[in-house]
């Protein structure tokens, strides 16, 4: 990847990227930040610095470290290397690079821990590949996260830890992560659904389903203060929905158009009132997020809600009712929002096929009219021949009239001078 979008402390956006071997960030006015880079491997975050994987024109693959735009540290990591994909994230006081090679039992993904010692653990000797790559690495200032596929699903690790969680989901084309206040969001889009899991730091895991169709391409989900919002792209529309109750209750479907070209491009969060890893460069997409709608009705419910719930917390009384109901109307209300969307396109297209009858009529209509204007010059014309033929015929019949009465005359005349 040789562009990331990196947001700051301040919640300004910058891009940095990779054009003619400088390594250029505009958040800083252009800064070139190095020199010398033939490709880029990787970009994470610790803290408030960035760690940056990136490959020499000899091919030697190196790690650097920056701090406001200045390079901190920098280490050579290998000469050259036959890894298929390889990243690198600043843990604590440790380098963990994160690689992918073919090896004879499939693609093996390993971890490589650089600290005062060295080591090497294997992660997964059968990784699939999603979304062009074996694993993804998912950091922002919070954490960081690396994700791979398996025959069995979605192994998410921690990177500050050991802990590892497994989504065990198949069918997963596309999927995106986040992490806030312990807990972490993973957006998977499956063949007919977009799916929002919600982990705690303890392993438990909730599931909401988001939207349903068809046709996904790729999503993401980000935190933005207290507002979870899942999106994901179809066609040349991007739906999403969003929760101020940590994915629980979900607003109504939105979408927006995507206008020009709109890839997937990871991001490095800084800030801590934001929380995402990877989003559609757009500005469609930018503008949809900065104009979250946020309802007080729906914040007087929620607090409303959250003030019950802590009522009954306090006299150890939990109304299993009462969360039944709110569960189903928010799926009452999701139903009805994908009814109404499905009634709506079915009678756009009905509309449209009514109004390319009425146009096929309209054209055989004019097709008829010129016929028959046609049919009209020809019956004056055959009009016209007829009379023509009448009045020859009329002159044909007058001078046969004549040609026999002259032939008469002259038999008489021979039979009298015969007499004679």
């Amino acid at each position: 990847m040789d562009r990331y979008i990196v947001v700051n402390e301040k919640m300004q956006t910058g891009e940095l990227f990779l054009s003619d071997g400088r390594l250029i960030y505009s958040g800083m006015g252009d800064a070139v930040l190095k020199t010398g880079i033939k490709r880029l491997l990787s970009l994470s975050a610790h803290k408030n610095d960035l760690c940056l994987l990136y490959q020499k024109g000899s091919g030697e693959s190196c790690a650097a470290v920056f701090s406001d735009g200045a390079v901190k540290s920098e280490k050579i990591l290998f000469k050259n290397s036959s890894f298929l994909q390889s990243e690198a994230v600043l843990c604590q006081d440790s380098l963990k690079i994160f690689t992918a090679e073919n090896t004879p039992s499939g693609i093996s993904i390993s971890q490589i821990s650089l600290s005062s010692e060295s080591n090497k653990a294997t992660l997964c000797q059968s990784a699939v590949k999603c979304q062009n790559s074996f694993f993804r690495l998912f950091s922002s200032a919070q954490g960081a996260f690396c994700a791979f596929l398996t025959s069995d699903g979605l192994v998410i690790k921690n990177c500050s830890n050991e802990n590892s969680f497994t989504i065990s989901e198949k069918g997963i084309r596309h999927y995106s992560l986040c992490f806030d206040s312990g807990f972490l969001y993973c957006l998977c889009a499956l063949k007919n659904v977009l799916r929002l899991y919600i982990l705690n730091e303890n392993g438990e895991t909730e599931k909401t389903d988001v939207i349903k169709g068809k046709a996904f391409g790729d999503c993401f989900v980000l935190k933005l203060k207290n507002t979870v919002f899942s999106a994901v792209r179809q066609g040349s529309w991007l739906y999403f929905r969003y929760s101020q109750n940590n994915g629980k209750a979900l607003a109504p479907m939105g979408k927006i158009p995507l206008s020009g070209s709109c890839a997937p491009v990871p991001v490095i969060s800084l800030s801590p009132n934001l929380c995402c890893c990877d989003a559609l460069a757009s500005p469609d997409v930018a503008e949809a997020i900065k104009n979250i709608p946020v309802h007080e009705q729906t914040q007087k419910a929620q607090a409303s809600l959250a003030a019950q719930a802590e009522n009954k917390k306090k006299n150890n009384v939990f109304d299993e009712a009462l969360s039944k109901n709110i569960s189903r109307l928010s799926q009452q209300n999701s139903l009805m929002s994908l009814r109404f969307k499905a009634a709506q396109e079915r009678y756009v297209s009905e509309i449209e096929k009514l109004n390319d009858a009425l146009r096929r009529l309209e054209e055989k209509n004019n097709t008829l009219e010129s016929e028959n204007a046609e049919l009209k010059k020809e019956k004056e014309r055959l009009e016209k021949e007829n009379a023509l033929l009448k009045k020859a015929k009329a002159i044909l019949e007058e001078e046969i009239y004549k040609l026999n009465n002259s032939d008469e005359t002259t038999d008489e005349t021979d039979e009298d001078e015969s007499k004679d």
